[in-house]
């Protein structure tokens, strides 16, 4: 748990395109639809909504629900996608931002900082 949210979400985020695979968990912010949006939260919905209009915004890849167990903690299996995804983000763009977020996180009915 997280700030008494189900933990649900990590993205790492450059101005490159991630490869990082779905079977671990983990998934492009251009490869999201609409059907992760619950898996994948609304920050990296709305990110990947912004790219997908053409919009300036930062590329990457974000590790969905499915890759956290029942107390919050990173399976291994996503870690290690998450490694493998991330090496190339660092290598083309120097630096990298990470954001992390719950489910419950900027619902329509709360928003947390």
């Amino acid at each position: 748990m997280l700030g008494g949210a189900r933990f649900n979400g990590l993205m790492l985020l450059s101005e490159t395109h991630s490869q990082a695979g779905s079977a671990a968990g983990i998934l492009p912010l251009d490869a999201l639809t609409d059907a992760e949006a619950s898996r994948a939260g609304s920050k990296a919905m709305r990110l990947a909504l912004l790219r997908r209009a053409g919009l300036p915004a930062p590329g990457g890849f974000v590790i969905l629900s499915e890759g956290f167990d029942e107390a919050g903690r990173l399976k291994a299996t996503a870690a290690q996608a998450a490694l493998e995804a991330l090496r190339p983000l660092v290598a083309s763009a120097g630096a990298v931002a990470v954001r992390s977020s719950g489910a419950a996180e900027d619902s329509q009915g709360a928003s947390y900082a």
